[in-house]
């Protein structure tokens, strides 16, 4: 594994070693049981995502669809919550759902919901209107190839078989081989300016650290230099957040190209593309962007955007926001919080979790919302794209939850932090610390912290935004 240049401040506890109690988490593990661990979710949910890499048909028409996501987004959650609950069942689901995708796989390397692996740049936006009433560019390709590629990495981190890395590289060579030959780079792929094609940042920097393959890094760093462009072209990610200017100033009619969620999901590359590199623009961006966002996007419900825009949604005197946005929002805050340790990262978070995130799913764990409002009744997710099953945000939510939860408590590097104060345990490395009591309705706290040796313990504050330490 190729060491980072740029080593966090700050980790997180092995997921197995994380624990969590109370009403809160209660419907948590309903949610988890439901929606990944129990025999409907193995038998009658994954099931439909598996199938699109046999159908091949998201571009049955000239407007693309996007089935081939809920897969990758599926398996992620998966794996995440198999570690968490250490499920030795859940692990060798995950493995056969693996090879039954990579069985997918052309002989070229290609596995997609795509018939046509060369169909990625936008689709006339005419297209759209006939299929869907309204002028629309879609083309999701690249975009699903994303997902796949990380579920597949996921699963190969989850069950270190190598026949999943292998054909997980020949499907990555593929991708790259095949834009080079039609002299396309990511940026001229799919919809939305190549956002969501972008976001296929981060997995490849997973695949270039695992496999320390320079291909992957100069692939990635071709990425970041589209988010640089003198020609100032959409978005221009990093040059613009560089700039400070307020998001939705960019460019005219930010409804229409500044698609949050995939934006958000491009900032998640570009600071493990700082990891990788140690190239401290990459770093300053983000960290521009996340002021840039509390400014000038920050809604009622403390997450970003106005469903799904970053349209100066702080404006606005109600609130949509979609539990993706809500997930990729604290992911963003999370990461910028390990590598500098700046608590105010964690007060976002703390609010972002306790508020939209847990309001994104249902107690039953059945299902959840596609949009979350702050006045009214929340938006009710339906199934996308044809499925019946799967919804971006409902298959992604396992996931948010997770990254939640590995903020309760972390590991420094003279002990521990605790950042977050409803019911949880943990026990690794040598010690175990417990938090009860009634934080979230009085402000008390007990936290009980037993250890074989000596440590310091810090103790996030909010909202001074200080941490002490004992």
């Amino acid at each position: 594994m190729k060491k980072y240049i740029k080593e966090n401040k700050i980790n997180s506890l092995p997921l197995s070693d994380i624990h969590y109690e109370g009403n809160i988490m209660e419907s948590v593990k309903t949610f988890f049981y439901e929606r990944v661990t129990s025999d409907y979710a193995k038998n009658v949910i994954y099931p439909e995502t598996e199938i699109q890499f046999i159908n091949r048909d998201d571009d049955k028409f000239a407007v693309g669809t996007w089935r081939g996501e809920f897969w990758g987004k599926w398996i992620i959650s998966a794996c995440r919550v198999a570690k968490n609950i250490r499920n030795t069942k859940l692990v060798e689901f995950i493995r056969c759902a693996a090879k039954n995708v990579i069985a997918t796989q052309d002989e070229d390397g290609y596995i997609g919901s795509y018939c046509d692996p060369e169909n990625v740049k936008p689709c006339d936006p005419k297209c759209g209107l006939d299929v869907y009433g309204v002028l629309c560019d879609h083309n999701w390709n690249v975009w699903c190839r994303k997902y796949i590629l990380w579920g597949l990495l996921e699963a190969y981190d989850l069950t270190k078989d190598k026949t999943i890395l292998d054909a997980t590289v020949r499907f990555a060579d593929q991708l790259i081989d095949m834009l080079a030959r039609l002299g396309l780079r990511i940026s001229d792929c799919g919809t939305f300016n190549g956002l969501p094609a972008g976001s296929i940042l981060k997995p490849v920097l997973i695949l270039y650290r695992l496999t320390e393959n320079d291909k992957y890094l100069r692939f990635a760093l071709s990425i970041a230099d589209d988010w640089e462009r003198e020609d100032g072209r959409i978005p221009n990610i990093i040059t613009n957040a560089l700039s400070m200017k307020p998001i939705h100033e960019w460019y005219p009619m930010p409804e229409k190209w500044a698609k949050a969620y995939e934006l958000m999901s491009c900032l998640d590359g570009i600071v493990e593309l700082y990891r990788v590199t140690g190239v401290e623009r990459y770093l300053t961006a983000c960290e521009n962007m996340y002021e840039l966002m509390k400014a000038h996007e920050e809604n009622l419900l403390f997450s970003v955007g106005f469903n799904d825009q970053l349209s100066h949604g702080a404006a606005y005197p109600n609130s949509i926001t979609e539990p993706c946005d809500v997930i990729h929002w604290m992911r963003l805050c999370y990461e910028l919080y390990t590598l500098s340790g700046d608590v105010k990262y964690m007060n976002t978070i703390e609010r972002v979790f306790y508020n939209p995130m847990l309001a994104s799913f249902f107690k039953d764990g059945k299902w959840g919302a596609r949009g979350c409002r702050s006045v009214g009744r929340h938006m009710v997710a339906t199934g996308q794209a044809g499925m019946k099953y799967s919804h971006c945000c409902v298959n992604n939510i396992p996931r948010g939850i997770l990254n939640a939860l590995e903020c309760f408590v972390m590991k420094t590097s003279g002990g521990l932090c605790v950042n977050l104060y409803t019911d949880y345990s943990a026990k690794s490395d040598g010690f175990d610390i417990k938090i009860e009591g009634s934080y979230l309705r009085d402000g008390k706290v007990k936290i009980t912290l037993n250890t074989d040796r000596a440590m310091t313990l810090s103790l996030c504050a909010y909202p001074i935004g200080a941490a002490k330490q004992y």
